[in-house]
């Protein structure tokens, strides 16, 4: 790659330094430290409940208790740290706006040199072939006529190797007709790898449905858990 001088409108003076304490609220650390005091005396609490199996409706109760206190716990540290994250967010979505826009006019500009290298290239390889094919015409000719053939030489118009330029050929598969992949796949013509369930409509549906789900290859199971309300 060649050298390209480039001199930068923004001086390093006034390039942010990595600072997080600027986006935290006054007295942050008092308070993390406050409510992780907090959370961890609830967490000890339910440990110290869960050390034995329950054995008693006043155990259960207990329990009970101990996950609404940590329901509660848990609901504080998300709203503790949510401002500062909601903060975060919108300092870096224009960074991300300006990293994308630029990048977006680097790509086009790139992939358009590339369409141009490769149009000449195809352009050039197939004057080649033409070239080669009434060369090859000219000699059967002339071999006809009790002359004796010139070999076919055909300067070439393409370099093999050019630097800086790699050539690069991709794949990628479209599908055209999903029925027929299907049917594929149900006759083992196709690995069943060709195919991912769509989760999230067969979860929907098994949770509407629920026992009364009815889809060939699959089954509403049941998850049962608890939730304490605050």
């Amino acid at each position: 790659m060649e050298d390209f001088e480039f001199e930068s409108e923004i001086g390093t003076d006034l390039v942010p330094r990595a600072e997080p304490e600027l986006l935290l609220p006054s007295e942050f650390h008092t308070r993390m430290n406050a409510m992780r005091a907090e959370s961890m005396a609830v967490v000890r609490h339910a440990e110290m409940l869960l050390a034995s199996k329950i054995e008693t409706l006043e155990e259960h109760d207990r329990v009970i208790e101990a996950g609404r206190l940590l329901q509660a716990s848990l609901k504080n540290v998300t709203e503790f740290y949510k401002p500062i994250k909601q903060k975060i967010d919108a300092l870096k979505q224009p960074i991300l706006d300006w990293e994308r826009a630029d990048a977006d006019v680097l790509k086009g500009t790139k992939e358009r040199c590339g369409a141009a290298v490769q149009e000449f290239e195809e352009r050039q390889a197939a004057a080649e072939a033409l070239a080669l094919k009434q060369n090859e015409a000219q000699t059967s000719a002339a071999a006809a006529d009790g002359e004796l053939p010139l070999p076919a030489i055909v300067q070439a118009t393409v370099p093999a190797k050019t630097r800086g330029k790699v050539p690069r050929t991709t794949w990628h598969a479209e599908v055209v007709d999903f029925l027929k992949l299907i049917r594929a796949v149900a006759a083992g013509e196709v690995l069943t790898a060709a195919l991912l369930p769509n989760e999230s409509y067969l979860n929907k549906r098994a949770d509407s449905d629920r026992g009364g789900m009815s889809i060939p290859g699959v089954v509403a199971r049941e998850v049962k858990k608890v939730h304490f309300r605050m």
